[in-house]
């Protein structure tokens, strides 16, 4: 996904997220010249958020965004790129808006 994104990322921070039909998985990576590091990564397949997230609806995508937009705040990230591969609409929409909380996206 990395590849298809222009020149302007290099150096920035890039939200992408995949979401299936039980579970949603969301990682940034920072994009340099010749390599991409993950910064974070968050899932609802996880342990800990499997107990507390039972399905993917809307609502459990805002708090999970609030809880990844957290821990990125954290580690004194203050802006993302969101990678266009998907519509903004739905839980996508409520996951990027609990991020909104603590980040400039």
């Amino acid at each position: 996904m990395l590849n298809k994104l222009n020149n302007k990322t290099v150096g920035k921070v890039v939200l992408s997220v995949f979401f299936s039909k039980k579970h949603m998985y969301a990682q940034c990576k920072k994009r340099s010249t010749h390599d991409t590091h993950t910064i974070n990564f968050i899932s609802t397949n996880s342990k800990r958020n499997s107990l507390i997230f039972k399905n993917t609806s809307v609502r459990n995508c805002f708090i999970l965004g609030q809880e990844f937009g957290y821990s990125l705040f954290r580690k004194s990230i203050v802006s993302l790129v969101i990678s266009k591969g998907k519509r903004y609409h739905g839980r996508l929409k409520a996951f990027i808006e609990g991020i909104r909380f603590f980040l400039k996206v």
